[in-house]
């Protein structure tokens, strides 16, 4: 790797996602028998936690040791990976997994939130939020791909 390159995550960190394929590429999908109105709730409730998790995120560049901030990333995770789950939405939920999994790591002292772990963190939030955002596509009867 030249120095130009950009360090790639450790494979411990990098999701294997549960997901849906209707053609080559990987789709987001809405279970058949899933509760419309709970799906919308939930995507409100998302962007809530998102957000919340975002300014953690930044509060943790300038401080981070700081437990609360940890303990609201690792929360929105979570939450977005068990509601996600109890809907059916597996590609969310799979992602969401991997992303609480880091942040709990950190939580234990295995993992410090330095290097790779605060640009990955925030790079799961984008994501989180990308995949939140396409699930009035897939509501809409669309297949958005997955990023």
């Amino acid at each position: 790797m030249s120095e130009n390159e950009p360090a790639s995550a450790p494979k411990e960190l990098l999701p294997e996602l549960a997901i849906s394929s209707k053609s080559d590429a990987p789709v987001l999908t809405i279970p058949d028998d899933a509760d419309r109105s709970l799906i919308e709730d939930f995507i409100a409730e998302a962007r809530e936690y998102l957000e919340g998790a975002e300014a953690a995120l930044l509060r943790l560049e300038s401080s981070p040791d700081e437990g609360d901030a940890i303990n609201d990333v690792f929360r929105a995770f979570h939450t977005i990976k068990g509601t996600s789950s109890f809907l059916g939405l597996a590609a969310i939920a799979g992602f969401a997994h991997h992303a609480e999994d880091m942040l709990d790591r950190v939580r234990a002292s295995e993992l410090a939130f330095a290097g790779q772990v605060p640009e990955l963190s925030f790079r799961a939030v984008d994501l989180l939020k990308t995949l939140v955002a396409a699930i009035p596509a897939a509501l809409a009867g669309a297949a958005p791909a997955l990023p």
